[in-house]
């Protein structure tokens, strides 16, 4: 969470909103993607919801 607040700090958006999906801290993601760009929140939404359900799978797969 520090690492993502430096990013936002130092003006780095983009790759607070990479940070954030790659550690999926999903919210913080869905919002920052928002602040940027409202007419692409649809995409990033995609590509987070897309990033959820592999992780989803993931750990279902290896509970198994």
């Amino acid at each position: 969470m520090n690492r993502f607040r430096e990013l936002i700090q130092y003006g780095r958006q983009r790759d607070a909103l990479e940070w954030a999906m790659k550690t999926g801290i999903w919210g913080h993601a869905l919002m920052l993607s928002y602040k940027l760009d409202p007419t692409q929140e649809s995409g990033y939404m995609i590509i987070i919801s897309l990033l959820n359900i592999e992780r989803f799978f993931v750990r279902f797969i290896t509970f198994f």
